[in-house]
C-alpha cells in the first residue's frame, strides 16, 4: 500500500542477512519429532491460523518487536504469497498449528523460507524450529531446488545459531531487494 511503501522510504533500513544453502549438502534433520507433533503441508483453512502464529512469534521476539510495524506488512504479503504460490509448512501439537514455514520453490526466488521457521512462544527452546528448517530445506530438495535463500535480521536467532546450524552460507542483504521479492 501507499502508506506501507512511504514508511519504509523513510526509516532506516533494516538490519537484513541471506543465508543460501547448497541443498546437495545440507543436513537433514537427526531427531524424530515428539509423538503427538507433526510437521505437514499447511491448507487454505490454515491460513487465520498460521498468520497468528507468525504474528505472535515476531511480537513476542525482543529481535522483532521493536520493528513490529515496518516488518509486520512485508510478513504478511510474504504469508499471502505462500498460501497463494508457495507451499506452508505446518508444525502441530494434535490439531493446534504451533509453528510454520512458508516455502518458495521458485528456483529463480530470492526468499525461499519467507517467513522461516516461526515457533509459537510456549512451544521454543525444544528443537521445533530445527525441525522446520529441516522440512522446509528437504523439501526444496525434493522439488529439484539446489540452492536456498532465506533472510532475517542479523540479529534473529535464525541468523545467530539455526541457519548456520544447517551450513546456511550468510552475506549483507539488499533490503530493496528483499522487499520487493
Amino acid at each position: 500500500s501507499e502508506t506501507t511503501n512511504r514508511r519504509r522510504m523513510s526509516m532506516k533500513p533494516l538490519d537484513w542477512v541471506e543465508f543460501k544453502w547448497d541443498l546437495a549438502s545440507a543436513p537433514a534433520a537427526q531427531e524424530p519429532l515428539p509423538e503427538h507433533y507433526r510437521i505437514a503441508e499447511a491448507t487454505a483453512e490454515d491460513a487465520e491460523e498460521i498468520r497468528k502464529v507468525v504474528t505472535r512469534s515476531l511480537t513476542l521476539d525482543p529481535t522483532w518487536s521493536a520493528e513490529l510495524d515496518r516488518v509486520i506488512d512485508i510478513v504478511d504479503e510474504w504469508v499471502n504469497r505462500a498460501f497463494a504460490a508457495g507451499h506452508p509448512i505446518a508444525l502441530r501439537h494434535g490439531q493446534r498449528i504451533i509453528g510454520c514455514v512458508m516455502i518458495s520453490d521458485d528456483p529463480a526466488s530470492s526468499n525461499n523460507l519467507a517467513p522461516g521457521p516461526c515457533v509459537s512462544m510456549e512451544y521454543r527452546n525444544r528443537g521445533f524450529g530445527t525441525q522446520l528448517l529441516a522440512a522446509a530445506l528437504e523439501f526444496l530438495r525434493a522439488k529439484n531446488v539446489t540452492q536456498a535463500v532465506a533472510a532475517t535480521r542479523a540479529s534473529a536467532n535464525a541468523a545467530r545459531s539455526l541457519y548456520a546450524k544447517f551450513g546456511g552460507i550468510a552475506e549483507v542483504a539488499d533490503a530493496d531487494r528483499l522487499l520487493a521479492a
